[in-house]
């Protein structure tokens, strides 16, 4: 080989790993914009609640949510997990709210969220998504 293929070669090398890096960090950029902008989101709606209010009363305040699983567990218990933002279950932020029973009504006693990696936990609540 030449010495001018070699320059030749090593440029090309050299432009293929620049496009690749170029890529991957508009990737990792998007993905983190994605999940900011849905944990902004939810975290609108979460700051909206209080505990004590009742389970009819929360679900005003989450209508952003795309995703809703009604878990009913019990008389005494139940817990309903919202998706916020992004359609890509991986981005999105997750808002768990808990529920007990009091008096003739169920009230929220804790809000909650976790990693998404644990929704399979809640597969055999009813669950509605959003057009």
């Amino acid at each position: 080989m030449t010495k001018r293929r070699i320059l030749l070669l090593i440029g090309v090398i050299a432009l293929v790993f620049l496009l690749t890096s170029l890529i991957v960090g508009l990737w990792f950029t998007w993905e983190g914009m994605e999940r900011e902008r849905s944990y902004g989101i939810a975290g609108e709606a979460r700051d909206s609640l209080e505990i004590g209010m009742s389970r009819s009363e929360t679900r005003e305040y989450m209508t952003n949510a795309w995703r809703h699983y009604e878990c009913n567990y019990s008389v005494d218990f139940a817990e309903d997990v919202y998706l916020f933002g992004s359609r890509n279950i991986d981005l999105a932020a997750i808002v768990i709210l808990r529920f007990e029973k009091q008096d003739d009504d169920q009230v929220l006693f804790q809000i909650a969220g976790f990693g998404n990696y644990m929704l399979h936990l809640y597969d055999d609540c009813i669950i509605t998504d959003k057009e």
